[in-house]
């Protein structure tokens, strides 16, 4: 693979944020008809996951108090469940526990979940709290526990695992991916062109047979005297605006 002399669209930043607007703007260009993966290089100053993706606590839940909140979520969620083996996703589910000064708010995010058709369970009291956290755990112990929130979905992923599975997904749809990037310098155009100068030290990619990568090597760098990339506001509107209404590009979100 050659370090490519231009790109139309340059996403930076190779964590869950980024990696998952290269992929999703890539299947927008597709779908619509304006161009492919191809059309998109994600640069990163490391390597997929090497920045607070990497080390976030990867649990995916819908426990959130802003009430906005609860239908992103909700699509967060089917997200990770839509490919969970990618995304290292496992489906546990996720446990919220209060005393009573809790009770209201975990209350009110539970009747927001059970009006958009998330499947949780309130449990208060705390007789019926010890319960059924005893039938979950046996050796539960804890004292004072008077309200319970158990989602049936969400669950955990895998950080590291889990943005280079999205990385996958990425390189599958022809998106280059870009590692070790070292700007040089840019310059902007009247005609809403950015000129960088580069070095760039490293490809990721998919080895013939593989599914993942899981380290870079870092060779000399390559400098790049004439790469371009054109401003897409008009159009990164656009598929943001589409990304809202298919519900399709919030990974990030549980990370």
């Amino acid at each position: 693979m050659t370090a490519p002399a231009q790109a139309r669209y340059v996403v930076v930043g190779a964590g869950i944020h980024g990696l998952s607007t290269a992929y999703h703007l890539a299947k927008e260009l597709s779908t619509r008809g304006l161009g492919s993966g191809a059309d998109v290089v994600v640069l990163d100053k490391a390597t997929p996951g090497a920045g607070a993706s990497g080390i976030a606590c990867g649990v995916v839940r819908n426990n959130y108090f802003q009430p906005a909140m609860s239908e992103l979520m909700q699509a967060c969620v089917e997200v990770w469940e839509s490919d969970p083996g990618a995304y290292h996703y496992n489906a546990v589910g996720y446990i919220a526990l209060g005393a009573g000064v809790q009770e209201s708010d975990l209350t009110a995010t539970f009747e927001r979940q059970e009006r958009i058709g998330y499947r949780s369970e309130l449990i208060t009291g705390e007789a019926e709290v010890d319960a059924h956290m005893k039938d979950l755990f046996p050796d539960w112990r804890a004292q004072g526990v008077t309200v319970c929130l158990h989602e049936h979905q969400g669950g955990f992923a895998f950080n590291v695992e889990s943005v280079l599975g999205l990385r996958d997904k990425c390189l599958a749809e022809g998106v280059k991916v870009l590692s070790y990037t070292e700007v040089t310098g840019f310059r902007f155009r009247d005609d809403d062109i950015v000129i960088a100068t580069l070095k760039i030290l490293a490809f990721s990619s998919v080895p013939d047979g593989a599914t993942s990568t899981r380290s870079i090597g870092r060779p000399s760098g390559t400098e790049l005297p004439t790469y371009t990339a054109r401003s897409t506001a008009s159009l990164k509107n656009s598929v943001r605006k589409s990304a809202c209404r298919s519900r399709a590009d919030p990974h990030g979100a549980s990370m």
